[in-house]
C-alpha cells in the first residue's frame, strides 16, 4: 500500500494511517446505500509486535479504531504479524484488500452478505517462497 513504511507498527497503521487514508477515502467516496450499517473488523495479530485492534466503519462514512477487540465483529481476521505486515505494505499484492480496501468494505451487496454469515472459514495461505 502506497506511503506505509516497511517497518510499520500495529498501533501507527491502526490509529494513524486507517483514520487518516481511510477516513479521507470515505469523504471522497460518496458511497450510497450503506445508511444505517455498521460494519465491525477485529484484527488479531500474533507474534512478536502483533496485538488486537478494531475497526469499526458506519453508514460508510465515519471509522473509527481502537486497541482491543471489538463487540459483535463482522469479520475476525487472524493473522502473524510478518504477515499482516507484508500484506499492509504491499509485499503480497493485494492479498490484505478484502479486509482493508474502503471500496470493498463499503460495498452494499458485500456488506450485506457478510452481515448474513454465521459460522467461521479459514483461509490457510502460502507463497512460492513458504
Amino acid at each position: 500500500m502506497e506511503g506505509i513504511s516497511d517497518d510499520i507498527n500495529l498501533e501507527d497503521y491502526f490509529e494513524k494511517y486507517v483514520p487518516d487514508v481511510f477516513g479521507k477515502e470515505l469523504t471522497e467516496s460518496g458511497v450510497t446505500g450503506m445508511e444505517g450499517t455498521t460494519v465491525r473488523l477485529q484484527f488479531n495479530v500474533t507474534g512478536e509486535g502483533g496485538g488486537t485492534y478494531s475497526v469499526v466503519v458506519k453508514d460508510a462514512r465515519e471509522i473509527s479504531t481502537q486497541k482491543g477487540e471489538v463487540e459483535n465483529p463482522n469479520i475476525i481476521v487472524n493473522l502473524g504479524f510478518i504477515d499482516w505486515r507484508e500484506a499492509v505494505t504491499g509485499k503480497v499484492g493485494h492479498a490484505a484488500d478484502l479486509f482493508t480496501d474502503i471500496k470493498q468494505i463499503t460495498d452494499p451487496a458485500r456488506s450485506k452478505a457478510v452481515s448474513s454469515l454465521k459460522g467461521t472459514m479459514e483461509l490457510v495461505l502460502t507463497r512460492d517462497d513458504g
